[in-house]
């Protein structure tokens, strides 16, 4: 009994300190958090086949906490214009509001849909519009398909 009440104490210390960091990933200086920038991104940023999801990590290096819906949108560049994919306004997404402190990241899977969406190799991206003291924008993170 002392043992799984150790175990449980020990998943709520460490679990809400996991998140983007370890020693690989850059970390969070002052003068980044007052640059005031939200960067979103994918790793890898190019995929041989399409996968069924993309790694979404949302960093806010702004001083404010920032907010996000779970929605998205697949955007494909088509010449010099941006089209979403028409799958992107039939797809349900849970009604939840993700919340980013100062600092904080967010690692979010990005599901591609490929069984209904035609891709073809080229360069996407994924839409998101965030929520800051300001009011909301749109950010965007790209990623290459260069196979089918």
């Amino acid at each position: 009994m002392k043992a799984e009440k150790i175990i449980i104490l020990a998943l709520f210390v460490f679990l809400p300190l996991s998140g983007c960091r370890n020693n690989k990933e850059k970390s969070i200086s002052t003068k980044t958090l007052q640059s005031g920038k939200i960067e979103l991104t994918i790793h890898p940023e190019s995929y041989d086949t399409i996968p069924e999801k993309v790694p979404l990590k949302i960093w806010n290096n702004t001083p404010d906490t920032i907010e996000f819906e779970a929605k998205y949108k697949i955007e494909k560049l088509a010449g010099n214009t941006w089209v979403p994919l028409e799958f992107s306004d039939e797809i349900a997404f849970i009604d939840i509001l993700y919340i980013l402190a100062p600092g904080q990241c967010k690692v979010y899977d990005i599901y591609l849909y490929p069984d209904i969406a035609e891709y073809q190799p080229g360069r996407y991206r994924v839409h998101k519009m965030i929520m800051e003291n300001t009011g909301t924008t749109s950010h965007y993170a790209v990623f290459d398909i260069t196979g089918k």
